[in-house]
């Protein structure tokens, strides 16, 4: 007879584990929910909860749930042993409990309804569950953050965190286990204002590169795996880096633009969420030392700067006017600050709230004499009103390839800013702000006390071409203040008898004896409000009771729309 090949002793070896996988699979349990998970909602109040598990198929038919406040164990509404939606494989259960309300702490307890009369099996419970919105948070150093633990924000019980080498957790500093950063301050402040728990998923490198993270690299594949261990269904991402792209060589600060692009994108289709929001931080100022171009780092801030000019759903925040404590890094309250700045940048475009500060940001600039020696500065998202000093400035042109300050720096209205310069400019000069090193010489601000954000290497417009060029994102905000057709026509010129500077501004001939002429400025406010009557087609209006700067006027009659846009400056309109 010949002998059997196989081995006794492995033979029970192997029969022993079947025996123990087949014992693991029997148990009735639950897979994809963790302690201390965040949900992502899926509507304003509440989040399908979708559930996985294992089960002995030879008993029961239903798997029930009950959801509890974690504080007290008091039962949720209409969550006491309810019978989840399941479907049932060989071995595998899986359903969704629906309509969880937006909050938690949760506690989330499973059972195995075996008859209906007979006492439901308990089989697992899952503690310390939120429901809110999953934010990803990444970058470089100053994401990580390198401020003194001590002084940071305490943990509360509706921020939960999630870090390549941790599951979900409570959220605490140092987040990335470095120092006190941005991350948990944004988590605070946007929950402290929406009451919606927060959930971090976190992923960052100190002294990266934008190469660092681009598909198929180390770190583009653990940054993805943090997402998707989160669950993959994020509301928004907060990144801060760049600070490496300017410390060397010209090409990395050239390339930071397209490789940022790129990097959006390719999380957005991991994730397959086209719109993915993004808030960007623009970086803070550096030491001026052997090694540190401040032109590459001007370079990477405008690349930071442009970013949501071509991308709807991104927005930058402005750091450089912080006192860092070293060469790149801050302190734990300018990291508070930046986590602030965060949240109201998500607050404001994610969440609605319009009264949360953006900061100053750069409109467009035109040359306001014909001599070509003073500039005017149009700014947008101002909260309250601009404010300057005149000296020291960070304004600056490029002027044939040479630098030069203004002399003098005065503010025009509310958003507007005038430079003047000692000599005249070449057409082809170009503007911008914030190129040094010592961000104390950042001196434009708003009321929020938020400063200009920096900007760099912008066109000067003609004044006589001005009415012509005004720039895509001042279109942007007329069309998005007025949304009105073009249906009335609208003329605007210099009085011919110009006896008190006066404007002649003339229309279609209105029809109803509702019809009212607004005068906005480029960012929506309303500098003027005038009542027309039947019949009426022009209106005379003196200069003097509109600052120089850009505008768009509007009139409508209940029936018909127009709009019209309008530079003066001087005694140019």
């Amino acid at each position: 007879m010949q002998k059997s090949s196989i081995n006794p002793p492995f033979l029970f070896l192997f029969i022993a584990a079947l025996f123990a996988i087949s014992t693991v699979f029997a148990e009735n349990s639950i897979s994809n929910l963790t302690n201390f998970q965040v949900i992502q909602r899926t509507s304003e109040t509440f989040a399908d909860i979708p559930v996985f598990g294992y089960h002995d198929f030879s008993v029961g038919s239903h798997i029930q749930a009950r959801i509890c406040q974690q504080i007290n164990n008091e039962v949720l509404r209409n969550f006491d042993w309810e019978i989840v939606d399941t479907s049932f494989s060989s071995m595998t259960w899986k359903g969704v409990i629906h309509h969880v309300p937006v909050g938690g702490e949760y506690s989330v307890q499973f059972s195995l309804l075996i008859f209906e009369n007979q006492p439901a099996k308990p089989f697992a419970t899952i503690e310390h569950i939120l429901v809110g919105d999953i934010w990803g948070a990444g970058g470089q150093s100053n994401m990580l953050g390198e401020g003194d633990v001590s002084l940071s924000d305490k943990p509360i019980d509706q921020i939960h965190m999630i870090t390549l080498d941790t599951g979900w957790q409570k959220a605490r500093e140092p987040i990335g286990g470095v120092g006190c950063g941005p991350a948990l301050r944004f988590a605070l402040k946007v929950y402290a204002e929406t009451s919606i728990p927060i959930g971090v998923a976190f992923y960052a490198v100190g002294g990266t590169l934008m190469s660092f993270w681009q598909k198929g690299t180390v770190g583009f594949n653990n940054w993805s795996s943090v997402l998707n261990s989160a669950g993959g269904n994020i509301k928004g991402i907060i990144w801060y880096q760049g600070e490496a792209n300017v410390v060397n060589y010209l090409q990395d600060a050239d390339i930071y633009k397209n490789q940022m692009k790129a990097f959006m994108s390719d999380t957005r289709t991991s994730l397959n969420n086209p719109g993915l929001p993004w808030i960007l931080a623009q970086i803070a100022t550096v030491c001026d030392n052997e090694g540190i171009n401040p032109d590459f780092l001007m370079i990477v801030r405008e690349a930071q700067r442009e970013l949501p000019l071509e991308d709807q759903n991104a927005t930058t925040i402005t750091t450089a006017d912080l006192p860092r404590q070293d060469c790149f890094h801050f302190a734990t309250p300018q990291y508070q600050t930046i986590g602030n700045r965060f949240a109201a940048a998500a607050l404001n475009k994610i969440y609605g709230r319009k009264d949360q500060p953006l900061g100053p940001r750069f409109s467009s600039a035109y040359f306001n004499d014909t001599a070509n020696k003073t500039i005017l500065i149009l700014t947008k998202d101002i909260s309250g009103e601009i404010t300057v000093s005149d000296t020291p400035s960070d304004f600056f042109v490029i002027n044939n390839g040479l630098k030069q300050n203004p002399i003098s720096i005065v503010r025009k209205d509310i958003s507007s800013i005038l430079l003047t310069f000692n000599q005249q400019l070449s057409s082809n000069s170009t503007v911008g702000f914030g190129f040094g090193c010592d961000p104390t010489n950042l001196n434009c601000s708003d009321t929020s006390q938020i400063v200009l954000q920096p900007f760099y290497n912008q066109p000067i417009i003609d004044i006589s071409k001005g009415k012509k060029q005004i720039d895509s994102s001042d279109s942007q905000s007329i069309r998005k203040t007025t949304s009105l057709e073009n249906k009335i026509d609208i003329t605007v010129k210099q009085n011919p008898f110009n006896l008190y500077a006066l404007l002649l501004i003339s229309f279609s001939e209105i029809k109803t004896n509702s019809a009212e002429l607004s005068i906005l400025n480029i960012n929506g406010m309303t500098m003027r409000r005038i009542h027309l009557s039947i019949g009426q087609n022009r209106i005379s209006l003196s200069k003097k009771f509109l600052p120089e700067g850009c505008y768009v006027l509007c009139i409508f009659d209940g029936q018909r729309n127009g709009t019209t846009k309008m530079i003066l400056t001087g005694a140019h309109v």
